[in-house]
């Protein structure tokens, strides 16, 4: 106990004030990786004002080629939010999951790259709850990320949500079969144009992507130099005793083995002009979820590959609202875009009317859409809406019972609502 409390009496010594942020840079050792990692931790404005006072965390993991200082927007963003009461004051964890010989560990356990999922699960959680006054419960866990994070994030939280509360994924590799459909003609590209084809490190982007994810999900020390088995041959043709390794770490393969009972939070975004091309793999994520009936959050925006101030705003606030507001008839759903915000459904579970409302900051058409299980659509309407308050009913009273699904869209933002029609 001395020594835990003389850690946190250094660690605090360390802090950083970045204008009036307050930031800690310091590093851990990780029994899983047998090494010290470096790692950043935000305290929220009053972390040093009530030594009796416990706060919820968020781990955020950076995208390829970043580190633990990449992002400062998340800090600034956040620290806006808290400030002007949107959020409750919150640690973010900003994790390292660089390492050599490529771009990223991808945050998995890998025998080339170490062992980086039980790092960010197990490791770093434990250093952070025993070193800083965190509300050490699932309920107040929560992990974010972008790009090669957004995935990794998504990744860790739907394999353990007995540690995570819930996630923020942004731009991140959801499905990979879409991916890779996109990128192979890019890599081709790359790599002279024309079979046969000699993959090499270095060659361009796409390729040092695909590099980088075999260094996670297909390592091979006996294949050097690259120590990975690539899963495309010289003609180009994918491997599919490699790729099905690949799956084995897919989102949308993966999230099949959550349910409702697992009470995992589910957001993530896109914009629909990403620089990699990901929005198709982020819908195919959508789908999935549809098919499945889990309850999730999908914000779309008309941005690129670049970690916005909306995703940032609208992920930490759907984080905040897992962690502090029980699930209920009347929760609203807080939407960040050039004109609506404060979007509620309720009743639901809905027995005859549900009420949708919702705020415009600026005159717009708003189209809301309810889906069956199936995809067909049973409602749909399109109205033009006035600044201010707006509300749509829609009648239940003649549907089945089950689960529906309302798609409401605005300009380019969309968000997806799960909804239980009960007798």
């Amino acid at each position: 106990m001395k020594k835990l409390t003389l850690i946190s009496a250094m660690l605090l010594l360390a802090i950083t004030l970045t204008g009036q942020y307050n930031i800690i840079n310091t590093t851990h050792y990780s029994p899983s990786l047998n090494q010290e990692k470096p790692v950043r931790i935000y305290l929220p404005p009053d972390y040093n004002n009530d030594s009796t006072e416990h706060y919820p965390v968020v781990y955020f993991l950076h995208g390829a080629t970043g580190d633990q200082t990449s992002y400062p927007g998340m800090v600034s963003w956040t620290q806006s939010l808290i400030n002007n009461g949107a959020i409750h004051p919150v640690i973010i964890v900003f994790a390292n999951g660089a390492c050599p010989p490529y771009w990223g560990s991808m945050y998995a356990n890998s025998v080339l790259y170490g062992n980086y999922e039980d790092y960010i699960v197990y490791d770093l959680v434990a250093f952070i709850d025993t070193t800083f006054r965190t509300l050490a419960e699932r309920e107040f866990r929560c992990i974010t990320g972008h790009s090669m994070g957004g995935g990794g994030s998504a990744k860790l939280a739907i394999k353990h949500p007995d540690i995570y509360r819930g996630f923020a994924s942004h731009a991140g590799f959801m499905n990979f079969d879409t991916v890779m459909t996109i990128w192979q003609p890019l890599i081709f590209q790359e790599n002279g144009g024309v079979p046969p084809y000699n993959y090499t490190w270095g060659a361009g982007t796409y390729t040092n992507f695909f590099f980088t994810g075999a260094g996670a999900w297909t390592p091979n020390l006996n294949n050097p130099p690259t120590n990975v088995d690539f899963p495309l041959d010289a003609d180009g043709n994918v491997i599919d005793s490699i790729f099905v390794k690949w799956k084995q770490h897919d989102n949308c393969c993966l999230v099949k083995q959550i349910s409702p009972a697992d009470n995992l939070g589910i957001f993530f975004s896109c914009g629909t002009a990403d620089d990699h091309q990901l929005y198709p793999s982020n819908e195919l994520f959508r789908d999935t979820l549809d098919m499945l009936g889990l309850d999730f959050e999908f914000l779309t925006t008309n941005g690129d590959h670049s970690l916005s101030g909306v995703m940032i705003q609208a992920g930490m606030k759907f984080l905040d609202s897992l962690m502090y507001i029980d699930v209920g008839v009347n929760k609203q759903i807080p939407v960040f875009n050039s004109s609506l915000h404060n979007l509620s459904f309720y009743p639901n579970p809905v027995v005859s009317e549900l009420t949708i409302s919702y705020e415009l900051r600026v005159k717009d058409f708003v189209t809301v859409k309810v889906l069956d299980m199936t995809g067909r659509q049973i409602l749909t309407t399109t109205p033009e809406c006035q600044i201010g308050e707006n509300k749509q009913v829609f009648d239940f009273s003649g549907l089945v019972t089950g689960i529906y699904f309302c798609h409401l869209q605005t300009g380019n933002e969309t968000i997806t609502k799960k909804i239980i029609k009960v007798k």
